[in-house]
C-alpha cells in the first residue's frame, strides 16, 4: 500500500520552508506517488530521493521509498527506508507487513542473541510510540496544560474542584509524553544500526583490504555500528559476531 494522501506526506516533513517551496513539495510528492501507481518505479524513486536530498523527512516520505526499492529488486534499501519510516510512525499495519515481507527475501539467516530482560522490557514499551506521535503528545498535553493553568489564574467560572483534578491528570499525562520522547530519542541516538545495501559484502578481520574474510553477508541484514576509522566501519551482526566493513556497504537507519 503506498501513501498517497499528499497532507499524510508531507505533515512532519523538514525543514519548514516558505510557501511557495512547500508547494512545489507537495507537488513533487503527488507526481512521485503517480509514476508509483503507473508503474514507472524509476521515476518515482527520482522524485522522492529529491524530495529527500532537499531535506524532508516524514514517514510517508520513508515508506513510499521502501515500496518503490521493493519493487525495484532492491530489498537492502526497501529495508533501510522501511526501517527509517518505522522510527517516524511506529508500528503501522501496513509497514509491518511490507517490512516482514522483504525481510523474507533477503539471504541471511543469522540467529539473534536473545535480550537481557531489562532490555527486553525497555524495547517493547518504546517500541509502542513513534517519536512522532509522542511529540504531537508533548505538546498538545503541554498546551493543554497551560490551557488549564491559566484559566484557573483568570478565576474563569469553571468547577475549581474539576479544574484542579484536570490540572494534575494533565500535568502527570504531561510529563509521562516527555519522559517518553526523551527517552526514545536518547535510545535511537545511542542505537547505531544499519543495512548492508551491497548484494555481497565481505566482513574483514581488519580495516583494510587485504584482510581476512571472515564471513561473506548479503543485503537486507540488520547490524550494529560498534565504531568508525576512516572508511572502514566495525559492526556487529545479530549473533554477537562482529567484522569490519566500508561505509559505502552499509547505510544508517
Amino acid at each position: 500500500m503506498l501513501i498517497c494522501a499528499v497532507c499524510v506526506g508531507l505533515i512532519g516533513l523538514l525543514p519548514l520552508k516558505l510557501w511557495a517551496a512547500e508547494d512545489d513539495a507537495k507537488q513533487l510528492f503527488k507526481e512521485a506517488n503517480q509514476c508509483y501507481q503507473d508503474g514507472k518505479f524509476n521515476d518515482a524513486l527520482e522524485r522522492y530521493k529529491k524530495l529527500e536530498s532537499l531535506g524532508y523527512q516524514s514517514g510517508a516520505l520513508y515508506y513510499n521509498m521502501g515500496n518503490t526499492y521493493y519493487k525495484l529488486g532492491a530489498i537492502g534499501y526497501a529495508i533501510l527506508y522501511y526501517e527509517r519510516a518505522a522510527k517516524l510512525i511506529g508500528n503501522d499495519e501496513d509497514l509491518i507487513a511490507n517490512l516482514e515481507l522483504a525481510r523474507m527475501r533477503t539471504k541471511d539467516r543469522i540467529q539473534e542473541l536473545p535480550p537481557f530482560l531489562l532490555e527486553s522490557i525497555v524495547e517493547r514499551w518504546l517500541g509502542i510510540f513513534s517519536l512522532t506521535g509522542v511529540a504531537v503528545g508533548t505538546v498538545v498535553a503541554f498546551y493543554l496544560l497551560m490551557a488549564i493553568a491559566i484559566a484557573r489564574l483568570q478565576k474563569l467560572p469553571l468547577n475549581p474542584t474539576l479544574m484542579q483534578v484536570g490540572f494534575y491528570v494533565t500535568l502527570v499525562i504531561t510529563l509521562f509524553f516527555a519522559i517518553t520522547f526523551g527517552a526514545k530519542s536518547y535510545h535511537d541516538a545511542q542505537r547505531a544500526e544499519a543495512i548492508v545495501v551491497s548484494p555481497t559484502l565481505n566482513l574483514k578481520s581488519e580495516p583494510k583490504d587485504e584482510a581476512k574474510t571472515i564471513l561473506t553477508v548479503h543485503d537486507g541484514l540488520k547490524v550494529s555500528i560498534m565504531r568508525q576509522l576512516g572508511e572502514w566501519l566495525e559492526v556487529r551482526l545479530p549473533n554477537g559476531d562482529k567484522g569490519w566493513a566500508k561505509s559505502t556497504d552499509i547505510a544508517q537507519i
